[in-house]
């Protein structure tokens, strides 16, 4: 009797130490950008200008990337193909570093081929912009074969934003 209770304490109690031990995990698999790109994940941009260690203006750490070009560029993040199974929200920090608003649309992939578009109301100057949208919306969601994002000028009149914090949310 007493060594059938040690083994259920011991049981539970490891029960709990990899439940909690597996959240970071969770969390660090869908992260896509902080301070550098993360997971496998790669930028393959058509802007004029990509800089993936900016230093200012950073949302939090110590980098962001710069993205710079004309009307209709991106920055585009991309990756081997990945379940998003687990994931429900793409989440990202924008500033608009230009002298105008910034109208951008988030894209999502599978197979490096576009699925749905959403528009991003436009980010005033000089600002951060929290930007969390539902990975069913970009036609992602419990997909295996999730290969990017592409965070692009809407307006056709150019991109000249920082990204920071980029990542996939449970």
């Amino acid at each position: 009797m007493r060594l059938d209770r040690f083994a259920l304490t011991v049981g539970f109690s490891l029960a709990i130490i990899a439940t909690y031990a597996a959240a970071p995990v969770v969390a660090a698999r869908g992260s896509i950008y902080t301070d550098s790109l993360q997971n496998g994940w790669q930028s393959w941009p058509w802007a004029k200008t990509v800089k993936l260690d900016n230093t200012k203006p950073v949302h939090s750490g110590s980098k962001s990337i710069l993205v710079v070009g004309k009307g209709w560029d991106a920055l585009s993040l991309n990756r081997m193909k990945a379940p998003s199974v687990g994931f429900k929200t793409f989440s990202c920090w924008i500033y608009a570093s230009g002298p105008a608003a910034q109208a951008l649309k988030i894209v999502g992939l599978t197979d490096n081929k576009p699925q749905k578009t959403v528009l991003v109301p436009p980010i005033a100057p000089k600002t951060w912009k929290h930007v969390s949208i539902p990975l069913a919306q970009l036609g992602v969601a419990n997909k295996p074969n999730l290969t990017g994002f592409w965070i692009q000028d809407a307006s056709g009149k150019g991109i000249s934003v920082v990204v920071d914090d980029v990542a996939l949310l449970p």
